[in-house]
């Protein structure tokens, strides 16, 4: 357990790689605090899948079989969703800083570093979490 409050944080993981990817879903698998609600391959299937199961977090390939990761950094629309792209090439690694992700692995990911890349994004949904929280709050107690 990584939190000391257990909570379930939505995750996806696009990665084209099918090796890569059962690397990454058995790894996630330890983590009690992570549910897989779906995989995918390429931007097309990643973009209706991420539509349809609204992800807490995304781990996110840059090369996948139909175009690259920055097609779905374009057309992310849940900016709560926490992006760590995972990325076999450092010029790439580069490039996501100006992307605004939580974090960026590089292949081949170790169970540690996903480890810290996932807590960075948990503690990204708490926040935004105790925003909506103490704006619900607000609200609640100052109505016209």
């Amino acid at each position: 357990m990584l939190t000391s409050i257990m909570k379930e944080y939505r995750t996806i993981v696009i990665e084209d790689d099918v090796r890569i990817r059962e690397s990454m879903l058995k790894m996630l698998s330890t983590f009690e605090e992570i549910v897989v609600v779906g995989e995918s391959d390429g931007v097309e299937a990643g973009l209706q899948l991420i539509n349809k199961q609204v992800p807490d977090i995304l781990l996110l390939d840059l090369e996948l079989v139909d175009g690259t990761g920055f097609d779905i950094l374009d057309k992310l629309q849940d900016e709560k969703t926490q992006v760590v792209v995972v990325t076999g090439h450092e010029s790439f690694a580069y490039k996501t800083i100006e992307s605004e992700v939580t974090d960026c692995l590089l292949k081949p990911i170790s169970r540690p570093s996903l480890q810290l890349s996932l807590l960075k994004a948990f503690k990204n949904l708490d926040a935004f979490s105790a925003k909506d929280d103490m704006e619900e709050m607000f609200f609640e107690n100052n109505r016209l």
